[in-house]
């Protein structure tokens, strides 16, 4: 199912805020991904993840993400704040359910991530 993708410049503004799809081929978003998860914060809470570079970012984008997209039509988001230089990155938000036989998240998660200089 990789290859899904959202129309061109989606995003869900708000006064202060930018919600949109990981792009995997948007080298910000890669570098970003690998910044917030490998923060002590995140994987206090969540675990390391092994998404240590920016090409694992892309590619866990294009592929577990993208599929997830593809199954569902919902999935993990990037949260950037508005500033006078455009819009900077600073976490994720998500909407996950596993993709069967996957046993993990029957219902719906909600989930989030900040850095913390972001909150």
């Amino acid at each position: 199912m990789p290859g899904f993708f959202f129309p061109p410049n989606f995003t869900i503004p708000t006064p202060r805020l930018q919600i949109s799809p990981f792009n995997p081929t948007n080298p910000t978003h890669c570098t970003f991904l690998v910044q917030l998860w490998n923060t002590d914060d995140f994987i206090s809470s969540c675990g390391k993840t092994g998404i240590t570079t920016p090409e694992k970012a892309s590619a866990f984008l294009q592929g577990r993400a993208s599929e997830h997209y593809a199954y569902h039509g919902y999935g993990m988001f990037l949260v950037s704040r508005h500033s006078d230089d455009g819009v900077k990155p600073i976490g994720t938000v998500s909407l996950k359910r596993g993709i069967p036989p996957d046993p993990h998240y029957l219902a719906p998660d909600i989930g989030f991530a900040m850095l913390p200089e972001g909150m």
